[in-house]
């Protein structure tokens, strides 16, 4: 998979390196406003406050008990070490890791890192077709894309709605099916395990999807203000509608850090709109620069926590 990943990268360099205007290229570059760079930035930090928020509330609801300020110290760290790590699951598993160590149920934790991943995906796609369907509703001008764009997301929806729906009416008869200590019951037991969310109540994931829906207008907010360093004028309800689906095409393990894939993908929901591949190659690797960005408050985060744990040990081992 790590190759498959280094050669799509290489694949889409290659791809742009024939079909971008470099000149272009480089003047959206110096164009940039770094002012709205700036806010970019900060609604990045405030999307990881609220993943941290996120991820507190869905753990409690575990009964796996961690403070505000230790939610967002691992989300922080996690997302920096994951950052770098190959592979995209390299800060659910440290979340996973620092969640284990509060509660050893490694089901439990598992389910929690797995539910937290689909509220994610479900809130992207919910904005996704609700500002797409607002969108078809005033006969825009771009239809096409727009109507694809609703199409997509809503079958997803209901995909999803429909798997939650078959595993709540079906699990029993499937773990009756199913009983006893073979293989293929204690695995199929874990999965329903794995994706059974019955135990967080209403409140609690009506709160989680709040949360979640906040995230995803706020992310569609970094975009605007990269759109707008760039200098593009764009309504938001398309930055609400196309963005989402930036993400979710972002989450396929096809490419290191999303290169490529991102670009692509903005510059395919967007050129309807006027945005150029320069300008979308540009949009792309400034919210990648972002990211990148968020590595130092982690990293910082990790090695106050080592020197400060150092010298506890320390101090310890004198006394």
């Amino acid at each position: 998979m790590t190759y498959l990943k280094y050669l799509m990268a290489i694949s889409f360099l290659v791809a742009f390196y024939f079909l971008v205007d470099f000149e272009t290229l480089l003047q959206a570059f110096l164009n940039v406003d770094p002012v709205f760079v700036g806010g970019a930035c900060l609604l990045v930090v405030c999307v990881r406050l609220l993943m941290s928020v996120r991820w507190k509330v869905l753990l409690h609801s575990r009964s796996i008990f961690i403070s505000l300020a230790e939610s967002i110290y691992i989300n922080f760290v996690s997302h920096s070490v994951g950052f770098l790590l190959p592979g995209g699951v390299g800060a659910d598993l440290m979340r996973g890791h620092h969640a284990y160590q509060k509660k050893k149920e490694l089901m439990t934790v598992a389910s929690a890192i797995v539910f937290d991943r689909l509220i994610g995906v479900f809130s992207m796609l919910l904005v996704a077709c609700l500002s797409s369907f607002i969108l078809v509703l005033a006969q825009d001008k771009t239809s096409q894309i727009v109507l694809r764009v609703f199409w997509l997301s809503a079958l997803a929806l209901v995909g999803m709605v429909l798997g939650v729906l078959c595993l709540y009416w079906f699990e029993q008869p499937i773990r009756r099916l199913f009983s006893g200590d073979g293989f293929l019951g204690k695995k199929i037991s874990k999965l329903l395990t794995l994706f059974d969310a019955r135990d967080l109540g209403k409140e609690i994931f009506s709160k989680l999807l709040a949360l979640s829906l906040i995230m995803q207008l706020l992310r569609a907010g970094i975009f605007a203000f990269i759109f707008m360093a760039l200098g593009i004028e764009l309504e938001l309800i398309y930055v609400f509608a196309f963005t989402p689906i930036v993400f979710i095409v972002m989450l396929i393990p096809i490419s290191i850090g999303g290169i490529g894939v991102r670009e692509g993908a903005i510059f395919l929901l967007y050129s309807a709109l006027g945005v150029s591949l320069e300008q979308s190659i540009t949009a792309g690797l400034l919210f990648y620069g972002a990211q990148v960005l968020m590595i130092v408050p982690g990293l910082m985060l990790m090695l106050l926590a080592a020197a400060f744990g150092g010298k506890k040990a320390g101090t310890k081992a004198e006394n």
